[in-house]
């Protein structure tokens, strides 16, 4: 379509360029380059101008440019505004589609500017155009990505998700958001966010320092109580994260919330349940303990009487008792003694783990050393060989882990084979305890009876041969447990056993 002159009263015609800067232009190939006269007829054409549009330039020059544009623009009569525009600002800048030769659709960034001469007639325009069809596509398809995330995000129930600015002003509002906290969007925006937190919070600046953390750590995640609209609290699981633009320039923060009051009730319930469970458990320990002492002080009484009055009826009737009455008295004697032994023990056992209380530095050499005191006389009469290695400062209950030691060194006297006896007791550091071991040559124990030895009452052989009530090593057990470690024996039948526990280690050391 033609069209008239922006300015009749144009006589002088547009000179072109001198040379250099003329094939400066004409070289250029990203950007459409080329002259328009004051009728917006094309004067010039470069090769950006031939591969954007698709014509040569003795296709175009002469031609009016509109030519370049969409006939619906033709219509609103976009060409000659843009040519009016540029003289009545100097510039005019425009995105838009354009047509090539062929048809087709590019979407072109535009800049048009009016040329003067000295005496301020308008000579012309100069037209620079830039194929952005690609970047048109990529920002499209972020922008419908976005589209489609503000959509998801409006739409999702079960969580609040919404905006701050920097402040921590409200920017967005999501259906999760208001189903939430109970406020609609215009009743909320441009708040602070501080309005969903507790008085306490409020006055410890809880929020701030939310937003502290966020920008500091990369993210704050926190759990509390929440205020909603109507004045009910709730237990909110929240995450804020930190928002920047390619400069790293804080633009705001996003916000997720998420209703846990189920889940805390549950859990206040469970909690509940087991504060009860540990009381009554506690009293059922005070009641067992009452009962040990019973059974050690109580019931000890009428056994030495036993005890006692048989031995005065043997002493006085003794000679008068056939052979047969005399043995039924020695095993009366033997089950009373038996009885005692057990009663005490068990005494023991009980109270084992009440008495791990005095945790402190204590030297495993020097208790070690107090062990082979007390049991120098078994050593010796044994002939057993000692081996022992260096030992650390551990936190412990120095009494109890000389019991400890003593019990499972006169397990090693209790179950010597007929080898010369050896033991060898040592320590090993790992990086969160240390490993003690207590090491003999003696009968040994069969792997399927590894872990039953440590039960109460738990015996492997016959009284007649291996005395005791089967109660020592579950005290062991105890203790070590009492200490937050674990005891366990390797072993095999005839070959010996090793007895090994750990210790946990001070938290300097660690």
């Amino acid at each position: 379509m033609a069209t008239q002159p922006i300015n009749a009263q144009i006589h002088e015609p547009l000179r072109p360029a001198d040379d250099a800067y003329r094939l400066m232009v004409a070289s250029v190939q990203d950007y459409a380059i080329f002259l328009l006269d004051p009728a917006g007829l094309i004067q010039t054409w470069n090769k950006g101008a031939e591969r954007i549009n698709g014509y040569k330039a003795d296709e175009i020059i002469g031609r009016h440019f509109s030519l370049l544009y969409e006939p619906d623009d033709i219509q609103k009569g976009k060409p000659d505004l843009e040519l009016r525009e540029a003289l009545k600002r100097g510039s005019v800048r425009d995105q838009g589609w354009r047509l090539r030769k062929d048809g087709s659709r590019f979407w072109a960034d535009v800049t048009l500017t009016a040329l003067h001469g000295e005496d301020g007639t308008t000579r012309g325009f100069c037209k620079v155009t830039r194929d952005m069809t690609e970047q048109k596509a990529a920002e499209d398809k972020m922008r419908l990505s976005d589209e489609r995330l503000r959509l998801m995000i409006e739409s999702v129930q079960d969580y609040a998700i919404y905006m701050l600015d920097p402040e921590g002003n409200i920017a967005s509002w999501n259906v999760g958001a208001e189903r939430n906290k109970g406020y609609k969007a215009a009743e909320i925006l441009g708040k602070h966010f501080s309005v969903f937190y507790t008085d306490p919070d409020l006055k410890n600046k809880l929020p701030q320092r939310n937003l502290e953390i966020a920008v500091r750590e990369g993210h704050c995640v926190d759990e509390g109580w929440r205020v909603r609209k109507d004045g009910t609290v709730y237990w909110a699981s929240i995450v804020i994260t930190p928002l920047r633009n390619k400069e790293g320039v804080l633009t705001g923060f996003v916000k997720v919330t998420r209703d846990m009051s189920e889940r805390k009730q549950a859990e206040d319930k469970l909690e509940k349940e087991v504060q009860e469970r540990t009381r009554e458990l506690r009293q059922s320990n005070r009641e067992l303990e009452q009962f040990a002492y019973v059974a050690s002080h109580d019931l000890q009484e009428p056994l030495r009487t036993v005890a006692t009055y048989i031995d005065l009826l043997n002493a006085r009737c003794g000679e008068k008792l056939d052979s047969a009455s005399r043995e039924y008295m020695n095993f009366a004697i033997d089950a009373a003694e038996r009885a005692r032994e057990l009663i005490r023990d068990l005494l023991e056992f009980s109270q084992t783990g009440a008495k791990i209380n005095s945790i402190r530095p204590a030297d495993f050499g020097s208790i070690l050393k107090q062990v082979l005191a007390n049991l120098r006389a078994s050593l010796e009469s044994n002939q057993a060989e000692i081996e022992a290695g260096p030992m650390p400062i551990v936190p412990a209950d120095g009494a109890r882990i000389l019991q400890l030691f003593q019990n499972l060194i006169s397990n090693a006297l209790k179950y010597r084979s007929e080898r010369p006896l050896k033991i060898k007791v040592s320590s090993e550091e790992t990086p969160d305890s240390w490993v003690f071991s207590v090491e003999d040559n003696g009968i040994g124990i069969a792997p399927e009876h590894h872990k039953k030895i440590f039960g109460l009452f738990q015996r492997l052989h016959a009284k007649h041969k291996y005395p005791g009530t089967g109660i020592g090593l579950a005290i062991c057990q105890k203790i070590v447990e009492g200490h937050g470690g674990m005891i366990w024996v390797e072993s095999e039948a005839g070959k010996g056993s090793t007895f090994k526990f750990t210790l946990p280690k001070a938290d300097g050391e660690k």
